[in-house]
């Protein structure tokens, strides 16, 4: 059974009168630890296409199967666990909270989910050590660069032991050297630890570290490679 499996999928968009197939009979299946990008330009429907399957929208027809459950079926309260529960997210802008330490910040799904103390601080800490945060654990994000900033959001969005990993545009607000390490490190978590990682990007240093490419165009699969 595939971790996302999506059957004709779509979502129409409404504004102005008009109708907007921001997503159009969309069928397509992810697989336990893979590493793949859907890639297109601005407009494209791409971003749509993640919020419906990350469960923050809801489909106008189809389905999206996580893990052979229905997450458009669920109620929002439903989906609102599931998401906390089965899912993690890396956004452009990372998203921390910023009155939350490091440390704080990546225990914080572990607490939503009612974890003992104990057992998310020392996830949380063995997280940050193992992305190079060691040193860092007391300090919050307005003290970090936005590399650590966006280490320290991949870290929470493993903490919770996450089914899937969303990245929307990870390296968006992020240097070269930023970008190369953080790639490096969320390839090495794939490989290593089998972390199914799912992108949208416009940037072609991901498109190369990752080993599968959906091109995405007016709401419709264009292409999807192997590579």
């Amino acid at each position: 059974m595939p971790v996302i499996d999506i059957q004709n999928l779509s979502k129409v968009h409404a504004a102005d009168g008009l109708s907007v197939n921001a997503v159009n009979g969309v069928n397509l299946q992810i697989g336990a630890g893979e590493f793949t990008a859907i890639v297109g330009a601005s407009g494209s429907g791409k971003t749509t296409l993640l919020n419906l399957i990350g469960g923050i929208d809801t489909p106008s027809g189809g389905e999206v199967l996580i893990g052979g459950r229905s997450i458009g079926r669920m109620s929002e309260t439903e989906r609102t666990a599931f998401r906390r529960d089965h899912i993690g997210f890396v956004f452009q802008n990372y998203n921390l909270l910023p009155v939350l330490t490091a440390l704080e910040n990546v225990e914080f799904v572990m607490e939503l989910q009612g974890q003992p103390v104990t057992d998310r601080r020392n996830r949380a800490e063995t997280l940050l050590r193992q992305i190079g945060l060691g040193d860092k654990l007391n300090v919050r994000p307005g003290k970090l660069s936005g590399g650590q900033q966006q280490r320290v959001a991949v870290a929470r969005a493993l903490a919770h032991r996450p089914q899937f990993v969303i990245a929307d545009e990870p390296t968006a607000n992020l240097d070269s050297k930023s970008t190369a390490d953080l790639l490096t490190l969320m390839e090495q978590l794939n490989r290593q630890e089998g972390i199914t990682f799912l992108f949208s990007t416009h940037d072609s240093r991901v498109m190369e570290k990752a080993r599968r490419v959906i091109v995405f165009n007016d709401g419709m699969i264009q292409s999807d490679t192997d590579q």
